[in-house]
Formats: C-alpha cells, sequence, structure tokens
C-alpha cells in the first residue's frame, strides 16, 4: 500500500538566537541550510556585538561568543576644549 506521507528532503529546522549581554533572546532567524556544517557558517557570519545559538528543533548544535567592537567602530565622542 502506497503512503500518502511524503518525507521531506531537509527535516532541519536550523534557527539561529541572537542573545542580548544577560542571555535573554534578541531576536531569532531561521536559516536555510543544508546540514550542521552550513548553518554553523551561517550562524557564525550573524556575530556582531551579540552571541548567537545555533539550533536545529530542540537540538543544541553551537554557541558563537560576541566580538567585541572595535575600537574604530564605537561612536565618536566630540572634543571638548575647557579653559583652565
Amino acid at each position: 500500500m502506497p503512503s500518502t506521507l511524503e518525507t521531506p528532503v531537509n527535516s532541519s529546522a536550523y534557527r539561529a538566537l541572537i542573545l542580548l549581554p544577560d542571555g535573554r533572546v534578541l531576536d531569532t532567524n531561521s536559516l536555510m541550510a543544508t546540514n550542521d556544517d552550513e548553518a554553523i557558517r551561517l550562524a557564525e557570519a550573524m556575530v556582531d556585538g551579540h552571541a548567537v545559538e545555533l539550533w536545529d528543533g530542540l537540538r543544541y548544535i553551537e554557541y558563537f561568543a560576541a566580538k567585541s567592537p572595535r575600537l574604530d567602530d564605537r561612536p565618536q565622542e566630540p572634543l571638548t576644549i575647557v579653559d583652565v
């Protein structure tokens, strides 16, 4: 008897969780990846001032720490000249 249900080609549900410094979730992004290695590359590329966790459904895959902003990336405060 033929089955009426088809198995999906890719049953993974990769998600990248963007984390606040205290560990709370700031945002989530679905990732279109065919395997863990591809999902890891995509999630790692999302890291900036926030850490990222990679999940496949309920399966935890990897944590990527936030990158510290470079000195050149910080907003520059205008210099104030004070007469002494």
